[in-house]
């Protein structure tokens, strides 16, 4: 009949040999078999909203038995089954932070526990959640006043952005206001005939299209409107 063994470890690969006993004592061992215990799938793994521009950090409970960890990414809730592809190998440990995710992406996440001495896996966790990258803060790198009254900026693209807000204010001001968005990494400001001041522009905070995306404001830039008076 049946023997479950609850003492072993779960993950690790036993062999065993089982023999008879009967009133003539002991017979031979049989020949090797070999077998382990499954390990328990992972807790909920949690993801963080948007707390880095440079990765995303997933953290779960340690599983017992486990050497390493496994994490299926998708932008879909669709959950993983036994045979698909993890996105991730080799974690040794959580937290794990996810630096190859894509900015300003929601991904939903699963994690299962590996085992490297039975060469065994988990079940998927039974739930998942959503997390995203922050958007980098843009970078001005060119600007000043042209000859048509325009104030100008241009600025390096940030991965993951759809479109850029500019904010100025003249150096009399306390607050920004926002002047306006731009699809593309430049902006001309016709300043027109004003008079002649230190106004400075900051770009870009955020993604105007998707607010919850919204990135760290950019380096300042001062622009001086000489207009020769």
């Amino acid at each position: 009949s049946p023997v479950n063994d609850t003492s072993c470890d779960p993950g690790v690969l036993y062999y065993y040999w089982i023999r008879a006993y009967g009133v003539n004592g002991y017979s031979d061992f049989s020949t090797a078999v070999s077998g382990y215990r499954k390990l328990e799938a992972p807790a909920l793994p949690s993801a963080s909203d948007g707390t880095s521009s440079d990765y995303i950090t997933l953290t779960w409970n340690a599983t017992t038995g486990a050497t390493s960890y496994e994490l299926y990414r998708s932008e879909n809730d669709i959950a993983p089954t036994d045979s698909s592809t993890p996105t991730i190998v080799d974690i040794s440990s959580p937290p794990y932070n996810d630096t190859s995710a894509s900015p300003a992406v929601y991904y939903y996440y699963w994690v299962r526990a590996r085992a490297s001495s039975s060469d065994s896996t988990s079940d998927w966790s039974s739930s998942n959640d959503q997390g995203y990258r922050q958007l980098s803060a843009p970078v001005i790198y060119n600007y000043g006043f042209n000859s048509n009254a325009q104030a100008y900026l241009w600025w390096y693209e940030v991965e993951g952005a759809t479109a850029y807000n500019i904010y100025r204010k003249q150096n009399s001001e306390a607050d920004f206001s926002w002047l306006g968005y731009a699809n593309t990494t430049n902006y001309l400001d016709p300043v027109g005939e004003q008079a002649d001041n230190w106004y400075y522009i900051i770009a870009i905070k955020g993604d105007p299209i998707n607010p919850t995306f919204s990135s760290a404001t950019s380096n300042t830039v001062y622009v001086y409107t000489d207009f020769g008076g």
